[in-house]
C-alpha cells in the first residue's frame, strides 16, 4: 500500500508516524490478521509550501533572442527533474521533484518526505 499526504508540517512527522501509521497497521490487523500476511506500507509526506526553487544556468552564444531582448541567464528546470542529493537530508529519504510547469514563470518542485518504506523503493 503506497500512502501520500500533503500539507503537513515538518514537526508533524512524528505524530503522522505515530498516529497514521499506528491506525493503518490496526487496520491492517483487523483486515488481515496475521502480521505475515499484511501489504507492504509506503507512507510519503509532500510538502509544497517551502521557498525552494532550482534553476538551470542558461548558455546561449547568442548575444540577442529573437524578439531583441537579452537571453536569459537561468531558466527553470525541466519538468520530471528529480533533486535527490546534495542538499536534502543525508539521513533520511527524501527529494525534490519538478512534475509540472512554472507558475508565474518561476518553478515550485514538490519535496517529498518518504517516512515508511516498507516496499523498499529506491532512488533508482
Amino acid at each position: 500500500m503506497l500512502k501520500t499526504q500533503a500539507r503537513i508540517d515538518n514537526g508533524q512527522f512524528r505524530q503522522i508516524y505515530d498516529c497514521e501509521i499506528s491506525a493503518i497497521r490496526q487496520a491492517f490487523d483487523e483486515t488481515y490478521g496475521n502480521q505475515n500476511t499484511h501489504p507492504c506500507l509506503t507512507f510519503i509526506i509532500v510538502q509544497k509550501d517551502h521557498n525552494t526553487r532550482f534553476f538551470i544556468k542558461y548558455s546561449n552564444n547568442r548575444s540577442r533572442s529573437r524578439d531583441g531582448r537579452p537571453p536569459p541567464k537561468y531558466i527553470n528546470m525541466p519538468i520530471g527533474a528529480v533533486i535527490d542529493t546534495t542538499i536534502v537530508h543525508s539521513n533520511n529519504t527524501n527529494f525534490y521533484l519538478n512534475s509540472h510547469n512554472a507558475y508565474q514563470n518561476v518553478n515550485q518542485p514538490s519535496y517529498y518526505h518518504v517516512l515508511l518504506n516498507e516496499i523498499e523503493l529506491t532512488a533508482d
